[in-house]
């Protein structure tokens, strides 16, 4: 355990001291909750190095985005044309496309409660 006794929830703070260095030089803090006791004789050798490299480095992502839109098509300078004759909403497409459910049935409720509300004003 540490000087520093305990976090904000009461439990113990216990210090990482490697060898070689003055009992005062603790480098980091760790709450019990992280810590784990193990009932065996295994003793653990680390060894800091400079530099480490993956063996097996992720892959990155070739394209990002959402499946099943083409944004090059749903937003090119002519489909965000409002001007346009066949404009075609497409940030409203791209939102039903993302909706979390069924986009109709919520459209459906969200205009009777305007309705709803409407009727109640007036009467």
């Amino acid at each position: 355990m540490t000087d520093k006794d305990s976090d904000e929830s009461g439990k113990p703070l216990w210090g990482i001291r490697f060898d070689g260095r003055d009992e005062d030089d603790i480098e980091h803090y760790i709450p019990s909750s992280t810590l784990q006791i193990l009932k065996d004789k295994r003793v653990f050798k680390w060894t800091v190095v400079k530099d480490s490299h993956p063996t097996r480095p992720l892959e990155p992502f070739l394209e990002h985005g959402v499946v099943g839109v083409d944004y090059e098509k749903l937003f090119s300078k002519e489909s965000l044309d409002v001007h346009n004759a066949n404009y075609g909403y497409p940030f409203l497409k791209l939102l039903i496309h993302l909706w979390p459910g069924k986009f109709k049935v919520v459209y459906i409720i969200v205009q009777l409660r305007v309705i709803l509300c409407k009727l109640l004003r007036t009467h």
